[in-house]
Protein backbone atom coordinates (compact mmCIF):
# COMPACT_ATOMS: atom_id res chain seq x y z
CA UNK A 1 0.00 0.00 0.00
CA UNK A 2 1.57 3.11 -0.72
CA UNK A 3 2.50 5.33 2.03
CA UNK A 4 0.95 8.64 1.18
CA UNK A 5 -1.82 9.70 -1.53
CA UNK A 6 -5.42 9.10 -1.78
CA UNK A 7 -6.73 5.58 -1.23
CA UNK A 8 -6.84 4.04 -4.48
CA UNK A 9 -9.91 3.14 -5.94
CA UNK A 10 -9.08 -0.39 -6.37
CA UNK A 11 -7.93 -1.35 -2.32
CA UNK A 12 -11.32 0.91 -1.10
CA UNK A 13 -13.39 -1.38 -4.22
CA UNK A 14 -11.88 -4.36 -2.51
CA UNK A 15 -12.46 -3.82 0.79
CA UNK A 16 -16.48 -2.41 -0.07
CA UNK A 17 -16.47 -5.90 -2.14
CA UNK A 18 -14.98 -8.30 0.42
CA UNK A 19 -18.00 -6.25 3.03
CA UNK A 20 -20.72 -7.41 1.08
CA UNK A 21 -19.48 -11.19 0.99
CA UNK A 22 -18.61 -11.46 4.52
CA UNK A 23 -22.54 -10.20 4.67
CA UNK A 24 -24.31 -12.46 2.19
CA UNK A 25 -22.22 -15.29 4.02
CA UNK A 26 -23.54 -14.04 7.57
CA UNK A 27 -27.01 -14.14 5.62
CA UNK A 28 -26.54 -17.48 5.15
CA UNK A 29 -27.00 -18.82 8.70
CA UNK A 30 -29.96 -18.74 10.97
CA UNK A 31 -31.38 -16.06 12.18
CA UNK A 32 -33.39 -14.40 15.49
CA UNK A 33 -36.16 -16.89 16.61
CA UNK A 34 -35.97 -19.40 13.79
CA UNK A 35 -38.80 -21.51 13.90
CA UNK A 36 -39.15 -20.92 17.66
CA UNK A 37 -43.03 -20.13 18.40
CA UNK A 38 -44.87 -18.41 19.79
CA UNK A 39 -42.68 -14.92 19.94
CA UNK A 40 -40.06 -16.30 17.84
CA UNK A 41 -37.32 -13.55 17.68
CA UNK A 42 -36.08 -10.31 16.40
CA UNK A 43 -36.71 -10.94 12.82
CA UNK A 44 -40.14 -11.79 13.16
CA UNK A 45 -40.64 -8.49 15.08
CA UNK A 46 -39.47 -6.36 12.32
CA UNK A 47 -41.39 -8.62 9.37
CA UNK A 48 -44.21 -7.24 11.91
CA UNK A 49 -43.35 -4.17 11.81
CA UNK A 50 -43.39 -4.29 8.24
CA UNK A 51 -47.22 -5.89 8.65
CA UNK A 52 -48.48 -3.35 10.81
CA UNK A 53 -47.27 -0.10 8.89
CA UNK A 54 -48.09 -1.51 5.40
CA UNK A 55 -51.98 -2.26 6.51
CA UNK A 56 -53.26 0.49 9.20
CA UNK A 57 -52.83 3.93 8.66
CA UNK A 58 -50.22 5.92 10.93
CA UNK A 59 -52.44 6.77 13.98
CA UNK A 60 -52.63 3.50 14.88
CA UNK A 61 -48.50 2.01 14.72
CA UNK A 62 -47.97 2.72 18.01
CA UNK A 63 -51.76 2.12 19.22
CA UNK A 64 -53.30 -0.93 21.28
CA UNK A 65 -56.22 -1.75 18.86
CA UNK A 66 -57.83 -5.18 17.40
CA UNK A 67 -55.22 -5.11 14.24
CA UNK A 68 -52.53 -3.88 16.60
CA UNK A 69 -51.06 -6.52 19.98
CA UNK A 70 -48.49 -4.62 21.75
CA UNK A 71 -47.79 -7.44 23.64
CA UNK A 72 -47.09 -8.90 20.37
CA UNK A 73 -43.93 -6.97 19.07
CA UNK A 74 -45.10 -3.42 19.37
CA UNK A 75 -42.92 -1.24 17.72
CA UNK A 76 -40.96 0.42 20.45
CA UNK A 77 -38.39 2.50 17.96
CA UNK A 78 -38.90 6.32 16.60
CA UNK A 79 -40.98 7.21 13.60
CA UNK A 80 -37.82 6.75 11.03
CA UNK A 81 -37.89 3.02 11.83
CA UNK A 82 -41.73 3.20 11.35
CA UNK A 83 -41.39 5.05 7.95
CA UNK A 84 -38.65 2.18 6.97
CA UNK A 85 -40.64 -0.40 7.81
CA UNK A 86 -44.31 1.06 5.91
CA UNK A 87 -41.61 1.71 2.67
CA UNK A 88 -40.61 -1.91 3.11
CA UNK A 89 -44.08 -3.38 3.88
CA UNK A 90 -45.41 -1.76 1.08
CA UNK A 91 -42.47 -3.39 -1.21
CA UNK A 92 -42.86 -6.73 0.07
CA UNK A 93 -46.82 -5.89 -0.40
CA UNK A 94 -45.95 -6.07 -3.91
CA UNK A 95 -43.50 -8.74 -4.35
CA UNK A 96 -44.12 -11.16 -1.99
CA UNK A 97 -47.84 -10.33 -0.41
CA UNK A 98 -47.68 -13.28 2.32
CA UNK A 99 -44.81 -11.92 4.27
CA UNK A 100 -47.25 -8.78 5.13
CA UNK A 101 -51.20 -9.94 4.88
CA UNK A 102 -52.16 -8.90 8.14
CA UNK A 103 -52.97 -11.47 11.01
CA UNK A 104 -52.16 -14.06 8.70
CA UNK A 105 -48.86 -13.55 8.26
CA UNK A 106 -47.54 -13.87 12.21
CA UNK A 107 -44.97 -16.22 12.21
CA UNK A 108 -44.94 -16.37 8.09
CA UNK A 109 -41.14 -18.31 7.74
CA UNK A 110 -40.11 -19.08 3.94
CA UNK A 111 -36.59 -19.08 1.51
CA UNK A 112 -38.65 -16.79 -0.19
CA UNK A 113 -39.16 -14.73 3.32
CA UNK A 114 -35.33 -14.96 4.29
CA UNK A 115 -34.11 -14.04 0.95
CA UNK A 116 -36.34 -10.78 0.86
CA UNK A 117 -35.88 -9.73 4.55
CA UNK A 118 -31.99 -10.60 4.48
CA UNK A 119 -31.87 -8.65 1.02
CA UNK A 120 -33.05 -5.40 2.68
CA UNK A 121 -31.14 -5.04 5.17
CA UNK A 122 -28.31 -5.34 2.74
CA UNK A 123 -29.60 -2.58 0.57
CA UNK A 124 -30.28 -0.01 4.03
CA UNK A 125 -26.80 -1.18 4.87
CA UNK A 126 -25.21 -0.41 1.39
CA UNK A 127 -27.17 2.80 0.93
CA UNK A 128 -26.43 4.25 4.42
CA UNK A 129 -23.63 2.87 6.60
CA UNK A 130 -20.92 2.11 3.47
CA UNK A 131 -21.41 5.42 2.55
CA UNK A 132 -20.90 7.01 6.13
CA UNK A 133 -17.96 4.44 6.57
CA UNK A 134 -16.15 5.66 3.15
CA UNK A 135 -16.52 9.66 4.57
CA UNK A 136 -15.76 8.98 7.83
CA UNK A 137 -12.57 7.26 6.64
CA UNK A 138 -11.82 9.74 3.98
CA UNK A 139 -11.97 12.51 7.02
CA UNK A 140 -10.07 10.42 9.58
CA UNK A 141 -6.70 10.24 6.69
CA UNK A 142 -7.22 14.44 6.41
CA UNK A 143 -3.70 15.40 7.92
CA UNK A 144 -2.34 12.14 8.18
CA UNK A 145 1.64 11.10 7.34
CA UNK A 146 0.35 7.86 5.79
CA UNK A 147 -3.51 8.85 4.21
CA UNK A 148 -3.89 6.04 2.40
CA UNK A 149 -2.89 3.49 5.24
CA UNK A 150 -5.38 5.47 7.76
CA UNK A 151 -8.11 5.53 5.29
CA UNK A 152 -7.68 1.88 4.56
CA UNK A 153 -7.65 0.42 7.74
CA UNK A 154 -10.08 2.74 9.17
CA UNK A 155 -12.19 1.71 6.39
CA UNK A 156 -11.68 -1.73 6.91
CA UNK A 157 -12.17 -1.52 10.66
CA UNK A 158 -15.43 -0.10 9.80
CA UNK A 159 -16.81 -2.29 7.61
CA UNK A 160 -15.75 -5.48 9.14
CA UNK A 161 -16.38 -4.78 12.17
CA UNK A 162 -17.69 -8.38 13.50
CA UNK A 163 -20.76 -7.54 16.28
CA UNK A 164 -22.16 -5.10 13.33
CA UNK A 165 -22.41 -7.68 10.61
CA UNK A 166 -23.30 -10.81 13.02
CA UNK A 167 -26.17 -8.37 14.69
CA UNK A 168 -27.62 -7.27 11.79
CA UNK A 169 -26.78 -10.01 9.13
CA UNK A 170 -27.26 -13.27 11.00
CA UNK A 171 -29.22 -12.20 14.45
CA UNK A 172 -31.45 -9.53 12.19
CA UNK A 173 -31.69 -5.92 12.91
CA UNK A 174 -31.24 -2.88 11.12
CA UNK A 175 -28.57 -0.99 13.35
CA UNK A 176 -26.70 0.05 10.35
CA UNK A 177 -29.07 2.85 10.11
CA UNK A 178 -28.46 4.84 12.98
CA UNK A 179 -25.06 3.70 13.28
CA UNK A 180 -25.04 4.93 9.62
CA UNK A 181 -26.29 8.52 10.11
CA UNK A 182 -24.60 8.57 13.37
CA UNK A 183 -21.24 7.91 11.98
CA UNK A 184 -21.57 10.39 8.86
CA UNK A 185 -22.92 13.03 11.07
CA UNK A 186 -19.23 11.86 13.07
CA UNK A 187 -17.38 12.32 10.07
CA UNK A 188 -18.46 16.03 9.28
CA UNK A 189 -18.59 17.45 12.75
CA UNK A 190 -14.57 16.22 13.14
CA UNK A 191 -13.37 17.45 9.57
CA UNK A 192 -10.89 19.38 10.18
CA UNK A 193 -12.22 22.33 8.02
CA UNK A 194 -14.90 22.81 11.94
CA UNK A 195 -11.60 24.03 13.38
CA UNK A 196 -11.59 27.34 11.34
CA UNK A 197 -12.29 29.88 13.76
CA UNK A 198 -15.03 31.60 11.20
CA UNK A 199 -18.53 31.35 11.70
CA UNK A 200 -20.12 30.29 7.95
CA UNK A 201 -17.41 27.10 7.38
CA UNK A 202 -17.73 26.15 11.10
CA UNK A 203 -21.91 26.26 10.47
CA UNK A 204 -20.84 24.20 6.98
CA UNK A 205 -20.22 21.22 8.64
CA UNK A 206 -22.00 21.55 11.82
CA UNK A 207 -25.20 21.80 10.73
CA UNK A 208 -25.44 18.79 8.36
CA UNK A 209 -23.82 16.85 11.13
CA UNK A 210 -26.76 17.66 13.36
CA UNK A 211 -29.22 17.04 10.92
CA UNK A 212 -27.39 13.26 10.24
CA UNK A 213 -27.24 13.11 14.36
CA UNK A 214 -31.06 13.79 14.69
CA UNK A 215 -32.01 11.57 12.11
CA UNK A 216 -29.84 8.63 13.69
CA UNK A 217 -31.94 9.65 16.75
CA UNK A 218 -34.76 9.55 15.07
CA UNK A 219 -34.39 5.87 14.07
CA UNK A 220 -33.01 4.78 16.96
CA UNK A 221 -33.67 5.99 20.39
CA UNK A 222 -30.37 4.26 21.95
CA UNK A 223 -28.13 7.04 19.49
CA UNK A 224 -28.76 9.36 22.45
CA UNK A 225 -25.32 7.39 23.75
CA UNK A 226 -23.79 9.54 21.77
CA UNK A 227 -25.83 13.06 22.36
CA UNK A 228 -23.79 13.98 24.96
CA UNK A 229 -20.55 14.07 22.62
CA UNK A 230 -22.38 15.82 20.10
CA UNK A 231 -23.60 18.20 22.18
CA UNK A 232 -20.38 18.89 24.24
CA UNK A 233 -17.83 19.17 20.89
CA UNK A 234 -20.10 21.44 18.84
CA UNK A 235 -21.20 23.44 21.74
CA UNK A 236 -16.90 23.88 22.66
CA UNK A 237 -16.36 24.74 19.06
CA UNK A 238 -19.19 27.26 18.41
CA UNK A 239 -17.47 28.56 22.06
CA UNK A 240 -14.00 29.08 20.61
CA UNK A 241 -15.21 31.54 17.71
CA UNK A 242 -14.52 35.13 18.79
CA UNK A 243 -17.13 37.66 19.17
CA UNK A 244 -20.09 37.11 21.33
CA UNK A 245 -22.58 37.44 18.43
CA UNK A 246 -20.90 34.74 16.22
CA UNK A 247 -21.08 32.62 19.43
CA UNK A 248 -24.66 33.14 20.04
CA UNK A 249 -25.57 32.78 15.84
CA UNK A 250 -23.50 29.47 15.36
CA UNK A 251 -25.59 27.92 18.96
CA UNK A 252 -29.04 29.34 17.73
CA UNK A 253 -28.39 27.79 14.44
CA UNK A 254 -27.64 24.77 16.02
CA UNK A 255 -30.66 24.91 17.74
CA UNK A 256 -33.00 25.65 15.03
CA UNK A 257 -31.22 23.19 12.61
CA UNK A 258 -31.68 20.30 15.63
CA UNK A 259 -35.53 21.68 16.16
CA UNK A 260 -36.45 21.47 12.39
CA UNK A 261 -35.06 18.10 11.46
CA UNK A 262 -37.22 17.29 14.80
CA UNK A 263 -40.48 18.62 13.52
CA UNK A 264 -40.01 16.97 10.06
CA UNK A 265 -39.87 13.72 11.15
CA UNK A 266 -42.71 13.89 13.55
CA UNK A 267 -44.84 16.06 11.12
CA UNK A 268 -46.96 13.00 10.31
CA UNK A 269 -47.65 12.29 13.78
CA UNK A 270 -48.74 15.70 15.02
CA UNK A 271 -50.83 15.94 11.90
CA UNK A 272 -52.34 12.33 13.32
CA UNK A 273 -53.38 14.12 16.49
CA UNK A 274 -51.38 14.58 19.80
CA UNK A 275 -52.62 10.84 20.87
CA UNK A 276 -50.78 9.86 18.18
CA UNK A 277 -47.02 11.62 19.43
CA UNK A 278 -48.25 10.30 22.87
CA UNK A 279 -48.23 6.98 22.07
CA UNK A 280 -44.88 7.04 20.27
CA UNK A 281 -43.13 8.51 22.97
CA UNK A 282 -44.30 5.87 25.15
CA UNK A 283 -43.30 3.16 23.01
CA UNK A 284 -40.08 4.13 23.00
CA UNK A 285 -39.43 5.21 26.34
CA UNK A 286 -40.61 2.28 28.07
CA UNK A 287 -39.82 3.57 31.90
CA UNK A 288 -42.03 1.38 33.16
CA UNK A 289 -39.22 -1.55 32.33
CA UNK A 290 -36.24 -2.54 34.34
CA UNK A 291 -32.95 -1.50 34.49
CA UNK A 292 -31.45 -3.95 31.98
CA UNK A 293 -32.86 -6.94 29.36
CA UNK A 294 -31.74 -10.87 29.76
CA UNK A 295 -27.55 -10.98 30.22
CA UNK A 296 -25.70 -7.73 29.70
CA UNK A 297 -21.98 -7.33 30.17
CA UNK A 298 -22.76 -3.99 32.25
CA UNK A 299 -22.16 -2.95 36.03
CA UNK A 300 -25.62 -3.48 36.90
CA UNK A 301 -26.12 -6.66 35.83
CA UNK A 302 -22.65 -7.73 37.02
CA UNK A 303 -23.25 -6.70 40.52
CA UNK A 304 -26.85 -8.49 40.53
CA UNK A 305 -24.76 -11.83 41.29
CA UNK A 306 -24.43 -10.05 44.80
CA UNK A 307 -28.13 -11.01 46.37
CA UNK A 308 -27.61 -7.64 48.07
CA UNK A 309 -26.65 -5.69 44.61
CA UNK A 310 -29.79 -7.82 42.87
CA UNK A 311 -31.38 -4.09 41.82
CA UNK A 312 -34.24 -5.52 39.42
CA UNK A 313 -34.84 -7.21 42.98
CA UNK A 314 -34.17 -5.14 45.29
CA UNK A 315 -35.37 -1.48 43.51
CA UNK A 316 -38.87 -0.61 41.91
CA UNK A 317 -38.04 0.32 38.07
CA UNK A 318 -38.80 3.90 39.20
CA UNK A 319 -35.89 4.04 41.70
CA UNK A 320 -33.43 2.00 39.25
CA UNK A 321 -34.32 4.73 37.01
CA UNK A 322 -33.36 7.59 39.17
CA UNK A 323 -30.56 5.46 40.23
CA UNK A 324 -29.14 5.17 36.39
CA UNK A 325 -29.82 8.60 35.14
CA UNK A 326 -27.77 9.78 37.97
CA UNK A 327 -24.95 7.60 37.94
CA UNK A 328 -24.86 8.06 33.92
CA UNK A 329 -25.03 11.90 33.93
CA UNK A 330 -21.90 11.77 36.53
CA UNK A 331 -19.79 9.46 34.62
CA UNK A 332 -20.21 11.97 31.54
CA UNK A 333 -18.76 15.32 33.77
CA UNK A 334 -15.21 15.09 32.72
CA UNK A 335 -15.43 14.07 29.33
CA UNK A 336 -18.15 16.65 28.25
CA UNK A 337 -16.35 19.19 30.42
CA UNK A 338 -12.88 18.16 28.00
CA UNK A 339 -14.92 18.63 24.71
CA UNK A 340 -16.72 21.82 25.83
CA UNK A 341 -13.03 23.57 26.89
CA UNK A 342 -10.53 21.60 24.59
CA UNK A 343 -12.54 20.73 21.48
CA UNK A 344 -10.55 18.53 18.82
CA UNK A 345 -10.95 15.73 16.76
CA UNK A 346 -9.50 13.49 19.17
CA UNK A 347 -11.29 14.55 21.94
CA UNK A 348 -14.78 14.04 20.01
CA UNK A 349 -13.85 10.65 18.82
CA UNK A 350 -12.82 9.40 22.35
CA UNK A 351 -15.87 11.70 23.77
CA UNK A 352 -18.33 9.18 21.57
CA UNK A 353 -16.66 6.03 22.71
CA UNK A 354 -16.54 7.81 25.82
CA UNK A 355 -20.15 8.35 26.16
CA UNK A 356 -21.78 5.05 24.72
CA UNK A 357 -19.68 3.14 27.25
CA UNK A 358 -20.77 5.48 29.83
CA UNK A 359 -24.68 4.68 28.78
CA UNK A 360 -23.65 0.92 28.03
CA UNK A 361 -22.22 0.50 31.37
CA UNK A 362 -24.86 2.08 33.99
CA UNK A 363 -27.51 3.47 31.73
CA UNK A 364 -31.00 2.14 32.10
CA UNK A 365 -32.92 -0.39 30.09
CA UNK A 366 -29.85 -1.77 28.66
CA UNK A 367 -29.60 -4.51 26.25
CA UNK A 368 -26.39 -6.12 25.06
CA UNK A 369 -26.36 -5.32 21.63
CA UNK A 370 -26.29 -1.55 22.97
CA UNK A 371 -22.26 -2.58 22.72
CA UNK A 372 -22.43 -1.58 19.32
CA UNK A 373 -22.83 1.86 19.79
CA UNK A 374 -19.38 2.29 21.41
CA UNK A 375 -17.72 -0.38 18.85
CA UNK A 376 -18.93 1.77 15.70
CA UNK A 377 -16.84 4.84 16.70
CA UNK A 378 -14.30 2.87 18.10
CA UNK A 379 -13.87 0.71 14.94
CA UNK A 380 -12.77 4.38 12.84
CA UNK A 381 -9.39 4.39 15.59
CA UNK A 382 -7.95 0.96 13.79
CA UNK A 383 -5.09 2.52 11.89
CA UNK A 384 -4.30 4.61 14.93
CA UNK A 385 -4.32 1.74 17.63
CA UNK A 386 -4.67 -2.13 16.15
CA UNK A 387 -3.91 -4.23 19.16
CA UNK A 388 -6.14 -1.64 21.55
CA UNK A 389 -9.19 -1.25 18.54
CA UNK A 390 -8.98 -4.88 17.83
CA UNK A 391 -9.26 -5.80 21.86
CA UNK A 392 -12.06 -4.10 22.16
CA UNK A 393 -14.14 -4.99 19.05
CA UNK A 394 -13.28 -8.45 20.10
CA UNK A 395 -14.31 -8.28 23.83
CA UNK A 396 -17.81 -6.59 22.25
CA UNK A 397 -18.43 -9.59 20.09
CA UNK A 398 -17.30 -11.84 23.04
CA UNK A 399 -19.96 -10.38 25.42
CA UNK A 400 -22.78 -11.11 23.02
CA UNK A 401 -21.71 -14.55 22.27
CA UNK A 402 -24.79 -15.87 24.54
CA UNK A 403 -26.98 -14.20 21.69
CA UNK A 404 -25.17 -15.24 19.15
CA UNK A 405 -24.66 -19.18 20.07
CA UNK A 406 -28.81 -19.48 20.76
CA UNK A 407 -29.68 -17.79 17.75
CA UNK A 408 -27.29 -20.62 16.17
CA UNK A 409 -24.48 -18.22 15.01
CA UNK A 410 -21.61 -19.89 16.56
CA UNK A 411 -19.57 -20.85 13.84
CA UNK A 412 -20.45 -17.05 12.01
CA UNK A 413 -19.07 -16.11 15.23
CA UNK A 414 -15.40 -17.78 14.90
CA UNK A 415 -15.33 -17.11 11.23
CA UNK A 416 -15.80 -13.04 12.06
CA UNK A 417 -12.94 -13.21 14.97
CA UNK A 418 -10.84 -15.12 12.71
CA UNK A 419 -10.99 -12.74 10.24
CA UNK A 420 -10.59 -9.79 12.95
CA UNK A 421 -7.40 -11.21 13.90
CA UNK A 422 -5.81 -11.19 10.33
CA UNK A 423 -7.08 -7.62 9.81
CA UNK A 424 -5.86 -6.20 13.42
CA UNK A 425 -2.05 -8.39 12.55
CA UNK A 426 -2.06 -6.84 8.74
CA UNK A 427 -2.99 -3.29 10.27
CA UNK A 428 -0.44 -3.42 13.10
CA UNK A 429 2.50 -4.31 11.01
CA UNK A 430 1.50 -1.78 8.63
CA UNK A 431 1.67 1.08 11.45
CA UNK A 432 4.51 0.01 13.01
CA UNK A 433 6.26 -0.43 9.40
CA UNK A 434 5.38 3.25 9.10
CA UNK A 435 6.56 4.61 12.73
CA UNK A 436 9.85 2.91 12.35
CA UNK A 437 10.41 4.55 9.25
CA UNK A 438 9.84 7.87 10.55
CA UNK A 439 11.30 7.01 14.02
CA UNK A 440 13.97 4.21 13.46
CA UNK A 441 15.45 4.35 16.76
CA UNK A 442 12.55 3.68 18.66
CA UNK A 443 11.23 0.02 19.80
CA UNK A 444 7.57 -0.20 18.88
CA UNK A 445 7.32 -0.95 22.59
CA UNK A 446 8.54 2.50 22.90
CA UNK A 447 6.65 4.69 20.96
CA UNK A 448 3.23 5.74 22.47
CA UNK A 449 2.35 8.50 24.25
CA UNK A 450 4.13 12.17 23.79
CA UNK A 451 6.44 13.78 26.74
CA UNK A 452 4.73 15.87 28.87
CA UNK A 453 6.32 19.09 29.53
CA UNK A 454 7.91 19.94 32.47
CA UNK A 455 5.41 22.32 33.27
CA UNK A 456 2.32 19.95 33.10
CA UNK A 457 0.13 19.65 36.42
CA UNK A 458 1.85 17.06 38.65
CA UNK A 459 -2.25 15.44 38.69
CA UNK A 460 -2.15 15.57 34.94
CA UNK A 461 1.56 14.15 34.71
CA UNK A 462 0.75 11.24 37.06
CA UNK A 463 -2.39 10.21 34.52
CA UNK A 464 -0.28 10.12 31.61
CA UNK A 465 1.98 8.18 33.13
CA UNK A 466 -0.25 5.53 34.02
CA UNK A 467 -1.97 5.54 30.68
CA UNK A 468 2.14 5.27 29.12
CA UNK A 469 2.13 2.42 31.59
CA UNK A 470 -0.95 1.03 30.06
CA UNK A 471 0.27 1.65 26.77
CA UNK A 472 3.21 -0.86 27.36
CA UNK A 473 1.29 -3.17 28.70
CA UNK A 474 -0.95 -3.73 26.49
CA UNK A 475 0.25 -6.28 24.73
CA UNK A 476 0.93 -8.80 27.29
CA UNK A 477 -2.61 -7.24 28.92
CA UNK A 478 -4.60 -8.16 25.77
CA UNK A 479 -2.74 -11.45 25.73
CA UNK A 480 -4.19 -12.22 29.10
CA UNK A 481 -8.22 -11.49 28.41
CA UNK A 482 -7.49 -13.37 25.40
CA UNK A 483 -6.40 -16.52 26.80
CA UNK A 484 -9.24 -15.63 29.61
CA UNK A 485 -11.84 -15.89 27.02
CA UNK A 486 -10.73 -18.58 25.12
CA UNK A 487 -10.46 -20.18 28.89
CA UNK A 488 -14.24 -19.73 28.96
CA UNK A 489 -15.54 -20.86 24.91
CA UNK A 490 -13.73 -24.12 26.10
CA UNK A 491 -14.85 -24.33 29.49
CA UNK A 492 -18.82 -23.75 28.15
CA UNK A 493 -17.98 -26.66 25.61
CA UNK A 494 -16.71 -28.92 27.73
CA UNK A 495 -18.04 -28.94 31.57
CA UNK A 496 -21.76 -28.50 31.56
CA UNK A 497 -23.23 -25.88 34.07
CA UNK A 498 -24.64 -27.16 37.57
CA UNK A 499 -28.61 -27.43 36.89
CA UNK A 500 -29.22 -24.51 39.80
CA UNK A 501 -27.56 -22.24 37.59
CA UNK A 502 -28.14 -22.91 33.75
CA UNK A 503 -26.93 -19.22 32.89
CA UNK A 504 -23.94 -19.73 34.82
CA UNK A 505 -21.44 -19.44 31.66
CA UNK A 506 -24.15 -16.45 30.11
CA UNK A 507 -23.38 -14.66 33.43
CA UNK A 508 -20.02 -15.44 33.05
CA UNK A 509 -18.94 -14.16 29.73
CA UNK A 510 -20.73 -10.47 30.62
CA UNK A 511 -19.09 -10.28 33.92
CA UNK A 512 -15.83 -11.04 32.05
CA UNK A 513 -16.46 -8.41 29.49
CA UNK A 514 -17.65 -5.36 31.77
CA UNK A 515 -14.14 -5.98 33.38
CA UNK A 516 -13.00 -5.06 30.08
CA UNK A 517 -15.46 -2.25 29.00
CA UNK A 518 -14.98 -0.78 32.55
CA UNK A 519 -10.78 -0.96 32.12
CA UNK A 520 -11.68 0.98 28.66
CA UNK A 521 -13.78 3.49 30.22
CA UNK A 522 -11.34 4.30 32.91
CA UNK A 523 -8.76 4.94 30.61
CA UNK A 524 -10.77 7.14 28.64
CA UNK A 525 -11.86 9.08 31.28
CA UNK A 526 -8.02 9.61 32.34
CA UNK A 527 -7.57 10.81 28.63
CA UNK A 528 -10.25 13.18 28.89
CA UNK A 529 -9.26 14.33 32.87
CA UNK A 530 -5.75 15.05 31.18
CA UNK A 531 -7.28 17.34 28.33
CA UNK A 532 -9.26 19.16 30.58
CA UNK A 533 -6.73 20.12 32.80
CA UNK A 534 -4.33 21.65 29.15
CA UNK A 535 -2.38 18.62 28.36
CA UNK A 536 -3.64 15.88 26.10
CA UNK A 537 -1.66 12.39 25.62
CA UNK A 538 -1.41 11.19 22.11
CA UNK A 539 0.29 8.64 19.47
CA UNK A 540 2.86 10.83 18.39
CA UNK A 541 3.85 7.59 16.17
CA UNK A 542 0.48 7.87 14.12
CA UNK A 543 0.05 9.61 11.01
CA UNK A 544 -2.88 10.95 12.89
CA UNK A 545 -1.97 11.50 16.68
CA UNK A 546 -4.72 11.81 18.76
CA UNK A 547 -3.66 15.19 20.00
CA UNK A 548 -6.38 17.81 21.28
CA UNK A 549 -4.25 20.83 20.29
CA UNK A 550 -5.70 22.52 16.82
CA UNK A 551 -4.02 21.80 13.47
CA UNK A 552 -1.63 24.22 12.40
CA UNK A 553 -3.88 25.87 10.19
CA UNK A 554 -6.27 26.98 12.95
CA UNK A 555 -2.99 28.10 14.69
CA UNK A 556 -2.54 30.13 12.32
CA UNK A 557 -5.70 31.53 11.81
CA UNK A 558 -5.72 32.18 15.48
CA UNK A 559 -2.55 34.34 15.17
CA UNK A 560 -4.41 36.40 12.36
CA UNK A 561 -6.81 39.27 13.37
CA UNK A 562 -10.14 38.62 13.40
CA UNK A 563 -12.19 38.12 9.97
CA UNK A 564 -15.01 40.67 9.24
CA UNK A 565 -18.40 39.28 10.58
CA UNK A 566 -20.08 36.90 8.75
Amino acid sequence: MAADGPISLASSAAIVLLALLVRHATSLHPYSGHATPPMFGDYEAHRHWMEICANLPLAQWYAPSAHNDLQYWGIDYPPLSAYLSWALGRLAARAHPPLVTLHASRGHESAETKRFMRGTVLAVDTLVYFPAALLLARARAAGARTPARVRAFALAGLLLQPALVLVDHGHFQYNCVSLGLALGAQALAAHPRAAAERLRPLLRTLLPAAVLFCLSLNFKQMSLYYAPAFFAHMLGLSLRLPGSRRRAAAIGALGLTVLATFAACWLPFALAGSEASLAVLRRIFPVQRHIYEDKVANIWCTMSVLPFLKLRARASPADALRLSLGATAASLVVPVASMVRRPSRAAFELGLLCSALSFFLLSFQVHEKHILLALAPASALLPDAPLLVGWLLLVGTFSMFPLLERDGLGLAYGAHVALLAVLVAVARRARESDGAAAAPTARPSERGFADEPRTAPAACARLERALRAAARAAPTLCACSIAGMGALHLAAQLVRPPARYPDLYALLFCMFACTHFCAAWLALQAWHACNLLGREPRLWDEGLALSGSPPADAKSAARRPAAKED
